[in-house]
Parts: C-alpha cells; sequence; structure tokens
C-alpha cells in the first residue's frame, strides 16, 4: 500500500514502510509537525496525524519546514541510494507547498 502526497499539480508515492521512516527523519532533523487538517471530520475531533491517509492536508508552512529539516538531514547524513534520490525528490515537491496525504 502506497501514501499518495498530492498538491493539485504532482502526485509523490511513498510505500507503506519508507513514509513513516521519512516522517521520523524529518522529526530527528528538527521538524516539529503542526498536525495535518482534515476536511472530512466536519467538526469531529481529528488528532492531526500524517498516517491515515484520508486526505488530510498539510499546511504550507509545515511542507516548508519537513524540507527544511530533510535537507539538514540530507546534508548531514547523505543519505544514499534509492531512498535518498526519493529524500531529495520529496524536499523539493514540500517546497510546492501544501499537499494531501491520501492512498
Amino acid at each position: 500500500m502506497v501514501y499518495a502526497l498530492s498538491n493539485g499539480k504532482t502526485t509523490f508515492e511513498w510505500d507503506a514502510e519508507e513514509w513513516p521512516k521519512v516522517l521520523e527523519l524529518a522529526r530527528e532533523y528538527g521538524w516539529k509537525p503542526s498536525g495535518t487538517l482534515s476536511e472530512s471530520h466536519h467538526g469531529r475531533e481529528w488528532d492531526g496525524n500524517y498516517t491515515s491517509r484520508k486526505r488530510q492536508k498539510v499546511t504550507d508552512r509545515d511542507a516548508y519546514n519537513m524540507a527544511s529539516a530533510l535537507r539538514r538531514a540530507w546534508e548531514s547524513t547523505k543519505i544514499a541510494g534509492p531512498f535518498g534520490s526519493n529524500v531529495l525528490a520529496f524536499m523539493r515537491f514540500c517546497l510546492e507547498g501544501q499537499f494531501q496525504i491520501g492512498g
């Protein structure tokens, strides 16, 4: 199963094992998640998670902050291989602004 992240112009996919690793890597390098927004909960409580694939929205600021943290990770660890290439491409995707998390 994949995580399909879409900003309306571009879709970026992470597999179910890699997406949590990306989130953790960003946290390790200073990203402080502000929580996602959900339009589908219509007034019901929403926990702001990044993993449920319910088309929850990551804000512009949160996406930019995630990209900044991943850049720090990239610069200090020189992430290699296919995962590293995907992290680099995802940083660029995040710099385009808000996106939704679906599957």
